[in-house]
């Protein structure tokens, strides 16, 4: 398609999007949330009253791609492509998810998984119909190298002057009423320190030179700050609440030992440079260490997987913590029998969660069973969470 042509497909998504924004339908999901701004990739929000529990439908982005028919080299490097692919789906879910997700005005630039060790080294995520992945090969790969690592320059190192034009690009394509979201550096100094060294190599490393793991989980942390601090010089604002994507951090691969020794006091002290922890997420189990997660100052919205026990998350979380709850995408969504077990989840979730705002989110959903079954689920879904959470 041409510049010309994707052009067109922008206004006429954009102008969808403005009169699904001011549809009573919208206005009414809306209602459900405080603040729908917390993430630069999916929809992360914080529902606005602890009696009532609304629920997210969302498909992995590969998902969408198929559906939405849009080339993964594309929507990662064409400012166009990415654009309209991002307005696309927001139509999509609007029309066919009958959850509480609004559609918004704004649309985040997304610049893959491995956004943050390409900030490092440069692009060198590869490209394939299932996403961006990162090689499986460290591009730390000696202690030594360590000590010739300098914090990344947020406008010149790595992947940067791609990324800062790509975001430039889709704002001059935009809308003048569509805010368009500068993508944040959200993996923690633990996530980064594996993405860089890999799995297997830095559980060596714990166990044969901690000391060397703290002086590199150390850099990382820095070198997220002094980023964060350029970027929001960049974009006129002032630092605020961060994001915190912990995907590596789940046990039993990091026990509550390494998290509260290694991980935990680094995340502590970005709460306190950064003013608060907007988002902490972790698709793994976190059970043994949600006392410990608990311990991060002014945190809004934390993951409870569904690997992790919900009642004992109900248990443990502050009350002002809002927790977002995962649904399990086979057992409880996509499944053959969860037509049996989601009504009972929901209910423990609605339970565990009676002194908590909090939110059920079946996220990640990819369909191994052909479009029209997996539609047929989400139907299912969408209209169980409807009486169980009663909404």
């Amino acid at each position: 398609m041409s510049r010309k042509e994707l052009l067109r497909e922008i206004r006429c998504a954009e102008e969808e999007i403005r009169e699904i924004y001011e549809s009573p339908k919208n206005k009414s999901r809306l209602k459900y949330w405080d603040d729908a701004e917390l993430s630069s990739d999916y929809f992360h929000a914080i529902p606005r009253d602890v009696d009532i529990k609304p629920f997210i439908v969302e498909c992995e982005r590969p998902q969408y791609a198929r559906i939405l028919g849009f080339d993964f080299y594309e929507y990662y490097n064409d400012p166009y492509v990415h654009y309209l692919s991002g307005l696309q789906m927001q139509i999509f879910k609007f029309k066919n998810f009958d959850d509480c997700t609004p559609v918004v005005k704004r649309q985040p630039v997304y610049p893959s998984g491995a956004f943050e060790r390409s900030i490092f080294f440069g692009d060198d995520a590869l490209y394939t119909q299932h996403d961006a992945v990162i090689p499986d090969i460290p591009v730390i790969k000696e202690y030594s190298d360590l000590d010739g690592l300098k914090y990344p320059d947020f406008y010149t190192s790595g992947c940067m002057p791609r990324i800062i034009k790509l975001y430039e690009d889709v704002r001059s394509i935009a809308g003048g009423d569509f805010a368009i979201g500068f993508p944040v550096w959200g993996r923690s100094a633990w996530g980064c320190a594996w993405q860089m060294r890999r799995l297997m190599n830095l559980m060596y490393d714990v166990i044969e030179e901690p000391e060397w793991v703290d002086r590199l989980l150390r850099f990382l942390n820095d070198a997220r700050v002094s980023w964060a601090k350029q970027q929001a010089e960049y974009l006129g604002i002032p630092l605020g609440p961060a994001n915190i994507y912990n995907d590596e951090v789940l046990t039993p691969v990091v026990s509550p030992k390494l998290y509260g020794e290694k991980i935990l006091p680094l995340e502590i002290e970005l709460s306190e440079i950064y003013g608060g922890v907007s988002y902490w997420h972790s698709c793994g189990d976190t059970t043994l260490l949600f006392g410990l997660i608990d311990q991060i100052p002014n945190t809004q919205l934390i993951t409870v997987s569904a690997w992790s026990d919900v009642d004992l998350a109900g248990k443990t979380y502050s009350s002002e913590k809002v927790l977002e709850v995962q649904l399990h995408n086979t057992r409880d969504v996509l499944g053959e029998k969860a037509g049996e077990i989601l009504p009972e989840r929901l209910d423990l979730i609605k339970r565990s969660t009676v002194n908590h705002r909090s939110v059920v989110v079946a996220g990640g959903l990819v369909f191994y069973d052909g479009y029209d079954n997996g539609m047929q689920k989400i139907r299912d879904l969408c209209n169980t969470a409807q009486k169980v959470l009663q909404l």
